[in-house]
């Protein structure tokens, strides 16, 4: 995984498990990969989308589909790297 792979799944987490953990650091470390001002707004928005859609379907009682929870694990274990 590249800096720039890490530090957008860095803050991706922070945002959707501790939101309030994001301050100036947190941008600061994402402008240091290479992200500028809208490249930062875009990785906020799909965050956003995705943590109000897994809550949707959480609320909702929806299942992972077969296939998808392998993907979760590699994504798990390249972040613990």
């Amino acid at each position: 995984m590249s800096e720039r792979e890490r530090a957008l799944c860095v803050f991706a987490d922070r945002l959707a498990v501790a939101p309030a953990s994001i301050d100036a650091s947190a941008h600061d470390a994402l402008r240091h990969a290479g992200l500028d001002d809208e490249a930062r707004l875009h990785l906020i928005e799909v965050v956003g989308y995705f943590s109000f859609v897994n809550r949707l379907a959480e609320g909702a009682g929806v299942q992972i589909e077969a296939g998808h929870t392998p993907i979760l694990e590699r994504l798990g274990a390249a972040l613990a790297d």
